[in-house]
């Protein structure tokens, strides 16, 4: 092993900093990211205003973020959102495939909301693809227990004899559509 006993001609303690050329900053050190700070912002230079405010997120958000599936079904149907938003919440469910195991072992606290939901929602044409697969996943869950509460058995009910009246006024619209097109045909507007 050499040593050097050369000098550097500065006594000990007193060493100036050495001072380097811009081009050899180290990106990602302290230096670099300090760089221009002193430096007033010229005419044309644009300039930022203070940061963004970062917008916060909604109840059934932060449970959804943090996999918690049914409280945020639970807590947008209590905060009386309006049925997109549901909608949109249902729809993220089915996306997680977790639809299944959020409806499943609700009692008739929880049950009621949803099932309230689906009688004023389901035969909403924006809506009705999410909420009749609801239905079915409802309806299958739950067919076994009907007969138990008499408060979930009148949602229920309400439920089938909505549904049953959108099924007549489809099959209405429907002989409608097949008269206009018999019409049609025969004048040869088509």
């Amino acid at each position: 092993a050499v040593v050097s006993t050369q000098s550097t001609g500065c006594p000990r303690g007193k060493e100036e900093p050495v001072k380097r050329p811009a081009s050899s900053i180290v990106p990602g050190s302290f230096a670099y990211f300090s760089r221009g700070k002193n430096i007033a912002p010229g005419p044309r230079d644009g300039i930022a205003e203070g940061g963004a405010k970062r917008q916060k997120l909604a109840k059934y958000d932060l449970h959804l973020k943090r996999f918690q599936y049914a409280e945020a079904l639970d807590c947008v149907l209590q905060t009386r959102q309006n049925a997109e938003v549901v909608v949109s919440v249902l729809q993220e469910l089915f996306r997680r495939d977790a639809m299944r195991s959020v409806l499943s072992g609700r009692n008739e606290e929880t049950l009621r909301p949803i099932l309230s939901f689906l009688v004023k929602h389901v035969t909403d044409p924006k809506h009705c693809t999410v909420l009749v697969d609801v239905t079915h996943i409802l309806a299958d869950l739950y067919s076994s227990i009907l007969g138990m509460s008499p408060a979930i058995d009148a949602l229920f009910e309400r439920l089938r004899k909505r549904l049953q009246w959108e099924i007549r006024v489809q099959e209405q619209y429907m002989k409608l559509q097949g008269a206009m097109e018999c019409i049609f045909t025969a004048s040869g507007l088509e």
